[in-house]
């Protein structure tokens, strides 16, 4: 922790995310009352992975379902500007994952940047915490292309779908390896469009991961 970081502890004592109790953004007996780790899923058709279909192109992997506690977390992280709970629900979604041989980086969906602001960079905070728990180094090679409505604030799983398969753009991809994550996963159309700009831009490999997947619409 650098300097203004222990002030800022000493002025303003962090408190579990969850439980209140003074410490971590994320104590270690709420982490030890999550749910078990979700297992690997195809983004494209929602199989087990890796799929007889798309083999391992695709594959998604999620900490933990979109409900309860893991839910009121992402949103405090993302909502609350909560920079270092995001950074450790970053590291627990990279936990356990395994990776072959490669030239892996971390990438994340980049924050949206709006006319009059930018969002808070949640999704940055998470590519630092997993970048630490996989010890790789972060990359950047997504950037938003097109103006699209907020998945979130798509009501149909239609209109999520739906999304714009331009929306994203990349660069400085060629034979290089990528760890993609985003904070949650509801039909993987986000993940998905970003991976396959990745892979249109040259990359070998992308693996996806979020820190909570819907299991239902």
């Amino acid at each position: 922790m650098d300097l203004a970081g222990a002030l800022c502890h000493l002025l303003w004592p962090q408190q579990c995310a969850s439980c209140g109790a003074p410490g971590e953004a994320l104590c270690s007996d709420c982490e030890a009352m999550l749910p078990p780790r979700l297992s690997p899923v195809c983004l494209v058709c929602g199989a087990p992975a890796p799929c007889k279909t798309h083999g391992v192109k695709y594959v998604l992997h999620s900490r933990t379902p979109h409900e309860g506690t893991a839910r009121e977390l992402v949103l405090k992280s993302k909502y609350g500007r909560w920079g270092e709970l995001a950074y450790r629900l970053g590291q627990l979604a990279a936990e356990g994952v395994e990776l072959s041989p490669g030239n892996w980086s971390v990438a994340a969906v980049p924050p949206r940047r709006y006319f009059w602001k930018t969002s808070f960079p949640h999704t940055l905070w998470l590519r630092r915490g997993a970048a630490a728990q996989l010890k790789l180094p972060q990359s950047s090679p997504l950037r938003w292309n097109a103006r699209t409505e907020r998945q979130t604030e798509k009501k149909t799983r239609t209109a999520r779908l739906a999304m714009n398969p331009k929306s994203f753009a990349a660069a400085d991809c060629e034979a290089k390896d990528f760890i993609l994550i985003d904070d949650v996963t509801t039909t993987g159309t986000t993940l998905r469009l970003a991976a396959k700009t990745l892979y249109a831009a040259g990359a070998r490999r992308v693996a996806c991961l979020s820190w909570s997947r819907a299991l239902s619409d």
